[in-house]
Formats: structure tokens, C-alpha cells, sequence
């Protein structure tokens, strides 16, 4: 993956900074994926799991009131969804969500024989497991399946297990005595838009879940990958509680433009029109 910054503004002194970014990823493409997309993040020194929920909610209802705004003044072409963004957003949490849908229980996702078990449960629901079906894998399929077809008002997704979220903080979640993240990830109408946590800031922490990273990803051990030694040099250094947002800027305008497609809305077309933009500013040279 490869970042290119486009802007930076820091805010508030020291407290928060903000960065937007035009991505590239080995992604396919469909109607909401695009190797190519651009995103907005923000990183605030002493921001929670609650603070980033409610900074969510207040970013997406003035966004709605802008847009309605706009629709009636200016841009009357636009086509923004009829969705109720009045707090306090839906919240599902992953394990409990997931257990009673299927009326079973997960194993201990921190336990060596965690994908033995998931496997013997994807046989027991009829669910063909995903390709490589490690533990994260496994997860993804499960929430795919039982928890974001719930998520069609803006809902929060909680407590996600530790395995998908190696950069997050985690803790022992007392109602399902498993380890769950920090993290919340917003989806409407079944589609992902915001993704935040409280970063891990221990350095021992970070390398415990990089090593664990690891185990699910023998391909790249094998090919010489190892623990981002760099990072953790970092986080030894010191830095301090810190939450983190990100919101894909494309969905985001195909939300409040009632668009369907994201070739639509990106800035400079699809990567095969930027292509073919290029090889006829060649030919014409």
C-alpha cells in the first residue's frame, strides 16, 4: 500500500492533527471499491472509544444539514438517502451480535485451537469458510453475514475481537470474557464509512499483536516479513493515549449524492480513465 499525503493541518496546538489521503491498494473493482480512493483521518491526543463515537455522530449529522441545505439552495441535482442521523447511532456488539444470531456460543478467540473450533462452527452453520480461512478471516465472514445486514441506520460496530485489530488498544470484555478492541466502525445500509480506535500505545502490547499478526499470515513470514521494529522503536520512545478516525471520502460523497457507483464520484475517474487520459496526452505530444 502506498500513502500520499495531500494535506496536513494540525489543530487545537498539539492536541489533533488531521491528514487527507489519496490511496492505492490492491483492491478489485465494483460499484464501492476502487484501487484507488481517497480518505480523511484524524488522530487526538486523550480521545476514548466514547469521544470518537460522539465525534462520529456530530461529523455526519452536519454533514446531512449541509447537504439538505445545499440540495434546496444550490445543487438541486442531489439525491442524498432519507436516513435518520438523530443520536444516539445503533450500536451492535460483535461477539453478542454474532452468538445470538446463531444461537451458539464462539470459542476463546485468544485460544491456539480458536480456528479448529471456528472451523467445526462454519461446518455446523453450512457456511463455506472464506479462502485462507484464518481466525480474522473467519471473523469477517461471520460479521459479513449476521451483523451487517442489521447495520441499514447508521449503526456502530463494537467490541471486536483482538485478531482484527492489531494496531488497537484491547481489554478482557467482562460480558463475553473474551479479548475485544477498542474500535467502532460505522456502517449504513450495510456499508462501511468510519473506522476508529484508541491506539495501542505500549510497546510491548504492539508487539505481542504484530507477532500474532504473524501467525495468521505465514505467506509473509516466509517471505521475510517480520515485526515492524521501526514502530515499536516509536512507541518506545513514548507517546501518548491517543484515539484515531478514518472515513472514506468517496462512500462518503456517494452518500450525500445518492450515487451508485463510485466511479462516479472519484476526482479523476477511475484508474482505467486515468490510463487512457494518459495515453492520448502521449499521443497528442
Amino acid at each position: 500500500m502506498s500513502l500520499v499525503a495531500s494535506s496536513e493541518m494540525k489543530v487545537s496546538a498539539s492536541r489533533c492533527f488531521y491528514t487527507g489521503f489519496a490511496n492505492s491498494r490492491d483492491l478489485g473493482v465494483d460499484a464501492t471499491h476502487n484501487p484507488e480512493f481517497t480518505i480523511c483521518e484524524f488522530y487526538e491526543v486523550g480521545a476514548h472509544f466514547e469521544d470518537l463515537i460522539s465525534k462520529t455522530e456530530r461529523i455526519l449529522q452536519q454533514m446531512a444539514v449541509m447537504v439538505q441545505d445545499l440540495k434546496a439552495t444550490e445543487l438541486t441535482s442531489l439525491s442524498p438517502p432519507d436516513i435518520d442521523f438523530s443520536s444516539p447511532f445503533q450500536r451492535l456488539p460483535f461477539i453478542p451480535t454474532i452468538e445470538s444470531s446463531i444461537n451458539r456460543s464462539l470459542p476463546d478467540l485468544s485460544s491456539p485451537t480458536a480456528q479448529t473450533e471456528l472451523l467445526s462452527l462454519f461446518s455446523e452453520l453450512h457456511i463455506t469458510p472464506p479462502p485462507n480461512p484464518t481466525v480474522p478471516r473467519l471473523l469477517d465472514t461471520l460479521s459479513e453475514l449476521y451483523i451487517e445486514p442489521l447495520c441499514t441506520v447508521p449503526t456502530f460496530i463494537t467490541h471486536h475481537p483482538e485478531p482484527l485489530s492489531p494496531l488497537s488498544k484491547s481489554y478482557l470484555d467482562p460480558t463475553t470474557n473474551q479479548l475485544v478492541s477498542a474500535r467502532v466502525e460505522l456502517f449504513i445500509r450495510g456499508r462501511e464509512y468510519v473506522n476508529a480506535y484508541e491506539e495501542e500505545n505500549s510497546p510491548f502490547e504492539q508487539r505481542r499483536k504484530f507477532e500474532q499478526q504473524l501467525q495468521y499470515q505465514q505467506g509473509k513470514v516466509e517471505a521475510g516479513v517480520s515485526v515492524d521494529e521501526s514502530y515499536i522503536e516509536a512507541l518506545e520512545w513514548g507517546m501518548p493515549p491517543t484515539g484515531g478516525w478514518g472515513c472514506g471520502v468517496d462512500r462518503l460523497v456517494m452518500l450525500f449524492s445518492g450515487a451508485r457507483r463510485i466511479a462516479d464520484v472519484l476526482p479523476f475517474g477511475t484508474l482505467r480513465n486515468v490510463v487512457a487520459i494518459a495515453g492520448n496526452g502521449r499521443k497528442g505530444a
